[in-house]
């Protein structure tokens, strides 16, 4: 397998009521983008087994892409955004943009695959006790996004943490969007480099995010 180019981070922590701490790692090669995220969360709960269920209900991590940023569409999805979740079963959903009948343009037939694995630290659908967190890890094929990358590419993204606790559900992402991420002319700008296992700090991360609020337009690199 030929080098993966490129890793970066980004770190959130306990944002609005989401209680979680969450990492993400992002690399890519000429094949495939992979993303490993890291969540902290005490209370670890997921009902969906089955894939393309309604996963955003549990404990899952959420992936928007946009391949095409110079041609979004406020507040929808078109046939260049695409959404993929993992819950902490292993279950997976992919979806797309590009449904004129869908009020935010998402296809929920459009069917692929992806790779994933998932780790859990603690017990599911257990409360009365403390959980350590999990951890997901997506690889997902450039076919799939009907893209070829290059070096110097830039994408369109936002990650997101979808917490289910016993006090209920919440929401929270990289873009500060709360629980509608489907705006994609509000997602971060992902660049391609050939930079090799570099990583930006979650300090300078965290400093950018901060700068997200005011409309500035920041890269990941």
């Amino acid at each position: 397998m030929e080098n993966r180019r490129q890793h970066c981070v980004y770190d959130w922590r306990k944002r609005g009521t989401n209680s979680n701490d969450v990492v993400v790692r992002l690399g890519w090669d000429s094949k495939k983008l992979y993303l490993f995220f890291k969540v902290s969360d005490s209370q670890l709960n997921a009902k969906e087994k089955e894939n393309r269920a309604a996963l955003w209900r549990d404990d899952a991590v959420e992936v928007y892409i946009g391949t095409s940023p110079d041609s979004v569409v406020n507040k929808k999805l078109t046939k260049s955004d695409y959404q993929f979740i993992v819950n902490i079963n292993n279950a997976f959903h992919t979806i797309r943009g590009g449904n004129p009948e869908h009020m935010y343009g998402k296809d929920f037939t459009w069917t692929k695959d992806i790779y994933t694995a998932t780790t859990v630290m603690g017990t599911k659908n257990n409360n009365s006790d403390a959980d350590s967190g999990y951890t997901v890890e997506m690889a997902i094929d450039w076919s799939t996004l009907n893209y070829i990358p290059s070096v110097n590419d830039t994408l369109l993204i936002d990650l997101c943490n979808d917490d289910l606790d016993s006090s209920g559900k919440v929401w929270s992402d990289l873009s500060h969007l709360t629980n509608f991420f489907a705006q994609p002319d509000r997602w971060w700008k992902l660049v391609l480099t050939n930079k090799k296992s570099e990583i930006i700090s979650s300090r300078l991360l965290s400093e950018r995010n901060d700068r997200v609020t005011t409309g500035e337009k920041n890269h990941l690199t």
